[in-house]
């Protein structure tokens, strides 16, 4: 049962990873989606129908606690695609750590203002990022602390600030050690606008 129908929410990401030729790969926004209240025993199916639709080469799910259920019933529809990801201060420093790179290094791309089709929710994520703090612990591990700070507040709207978005974009990072190779023509799926276009690899985080 949810513990606050309120605020328990599941944020969505979904990732295309364009061709690099001799690089690093680069991960490009093209979708985000948000349930709030919704258990994930109702979501399993919809976010099954998603991972088609979009033809999801890879999964990141957060498999902490209640969410072990759901990454288990995705890692049986989807045999070899889903990759769990469980939460830990160690875990989460790393995730943290890790998604700093691909920012700092011009590796996590937002769509442009004018073209988002789902400019409430990339506005929230800005906002998230926007009010994130972060702190490094002291010791040789250089753990992170990170997070948006209970009760901390949207100005626009005075509704409390969370970072579902946040910690699903950072979950890109787990994608990181993967081979993206372009998949056969078969299992490339025409997009029906230049938005859904997806040219080597897609993830859903």
């Amino acid at each position: 049962s949810l513990a606050n129908p309120r605020r328990d929410a599941t944020a969505l990401t979904v990732v295309s990873i364009p061709p690099s030729p001799g690089g690093l790969p680069v991960y490009r926004c093209v979708a985000r989606r948000q349930w709030v209240g919704v258990r994930h025993a109702d979501l399993f199916q919809v976010l099954l129908g998603l991972a088609h639709h979009w033809s999801a080469r890879r999964v990141v799910v957060d498999a902490t606690g209640v969410g072990a259920g759901l990454a288990s019933f995705l890692s049986r529809a989807l045999p070899g695609r889903v990759i769990p990801f469980t939460f830990s201060a160690a875990s989460k420093s790393k995730l943290g750590w890790d998604f700093l790179a691909l920012v700092d290094a011009g590796r996590w791309q937002e769509p442009a203002a004018g073209l988002t089709r789902f400019p409430m929710l990339t506005e929230a994520f800005h906002r998230q990022m926007t009010f994130c703090q972060y702190e490094v612990l002291p010791g040789p591990e250089r753990h992170l602390r990170w997070a948006v700070p209970d009760g901390a507040r949207d100005p626009a709207n005075g509704e409390l600030l969370h970072d579902d978005f946040l910690v699903s974009a950072a979950l890109a990072t787990v994608l990181d050690g993967l081979s993206w190779s372009a998949p056969s023509p078969a299992a490339i799926v025409q997009a029906r606008d230049p938005l859904d276009e997806i040219d080597r690899g897609r993830g859903m985080l």
